[in-house]
């Protein structure tokens, strides 16, 4: 090899090298200016990189062309540019591919199957976005809805909560996106877990919640929802220790406690207390317990299809008190079905 072959092997590698170090700044730029909300800086920053072929630029560029609100939302073209950075293997692109399809954006006469292959492969890649497509292809799919006509169908209810485990990969493979992607901190993602520990029954899941609702507001999220969510929870807890969700308890909670005065009152001689509150919460093992069977260590054993438990509420106002035993049974579809009886 001749000094004149090494030294431009030399200069080209020093080219190269400069080069990945000014995408990287390039794009470390971008995130900081998302960040600060600083939607147009992140955007020219982006457009300059990826008009110099970086395909990583082009990816995210795709991703805020998508996301951002008006004036610089642009579907068609944030569509166009994903398609071909997925294309070159691009993880983003290819979440952003899927989010085109589902979004309908993109027509395809298989949209729910080619968006779910683009997902897994963006999550394969690392990516939290491709990761939370996947989640939401499982939402969004029609076979998994139990509303007909936008209305609650009970038989597609049970028709989905009577579900074998065999029949519920694409179920699993959701959950463990969500969990994958909020671990790695998507905003929509942490969220959405948020809402699925607010509805699923499970034990411990209330606590699971506080958590997650804890993390949200070190990080400045301070939605309506999510308050109600907070201080439901809290309630809960402050009560005992539950294995409902704080929608399944507050499901149970108004018959309950409406049972409760009706006892307090027959105890009373007919004097009602209009001040009686779940003062107390002791909840029993879960018998036959099945779990949905989640691999990531975020969802674990946070989703039970199969069992049952009974819970004691005591209620106390008035400076008395009642005991109300409640039975609860998972109904397959991550709610619960429940009986009260008032205890002597």
């Amino acid at each position: 090899m001749t000094l004149r072959t090494i030294r431009a092997i030399f200069i080209a590698a020093s080219a190269f090298a400069a080069g990945a170090s000014w995408a990287q700044d390039a794009m470390k730029q971008a995130q900081e200016a998302l960040q600060r909300n600083d939607i147009p800086a992140a955007v020219s920053i982006l457009q300059a990189a990826a008009n110099k072929g970086d395909t990583r630029a082009q990816g995210l560029l795709s991703d805020v062309l998508l996301n951002s609100p008006p004036p610089t939302q642009d579907p068609p073209r944030a569509c166009k540019l994903a398609n071909v950075v997925a294309e070159a293997g691009d993880a983003r692109g290819e979440a952003v591919s899927a989010q085109c399809l589902l979004m309908g954006v993109v027509r395809d006469t298989q949209a729910l199957q080619h968006a779910r292959e683009l997902a897994r492969a963006s999550m394969q890649l690392g990516d939290a976005a491709g990761a939370y497509m996947l989640y939401v292809a499982f939402l969004i799919d029609p076979a998994n809805s139990y509303l007909r006509d936008g209305k609650p169908d009970i038989k597609a209810y049970s028709a989905l909560a009577s579900r074998p485990l065999s029949a519920r990969a694409d179920q699993v493979e959701a959950f463990d996106a969500l969990g994958f992607a909020a671990t790695r901190g998507h905003d929509k993602a942490v969220l959405s877990l948020a809402t699925f520990f607010y509805e699923t029954v499970a034990p411990n899941n209330v606590a699971r919640l506080r958590d997650v609702i804890g993390a949200l507001r070190k990080n400045g999220e301070s939605s309506p929802a999510l308050l109600q969510f907070q201080q439901r929870a809290g309630q809960i807890v402050a009560a005992g220790n539950t294995k409902v969700s704080v929608k399944a308890f507050a499901d149970a909670y108004v018959p309950t406690l409406a049972l409760a005065q009706s006892a307090d009152a027959a105890k009373a001689g007919g004097k009602r207390c209009e001040e009686v509150r779940v003062a107390g919460i002791d909840s029993g093992d879960v018998r036959d317990a099945e779990f949905l069977p989640l691999q990531s260590p975020m969802m674990k054993d946070t989703f039970l299809v199969r069992g049952s438990w009974d819970e004691v509420w005591t209620f106390a106002g008035c400076e008395r008190s009642t005991r109300v035993l409640v039975h609860f049974s998972a109904d397959g579809w991550g709610g619960a079905v429940f009986h009260s009886e008032a205890l002597p």
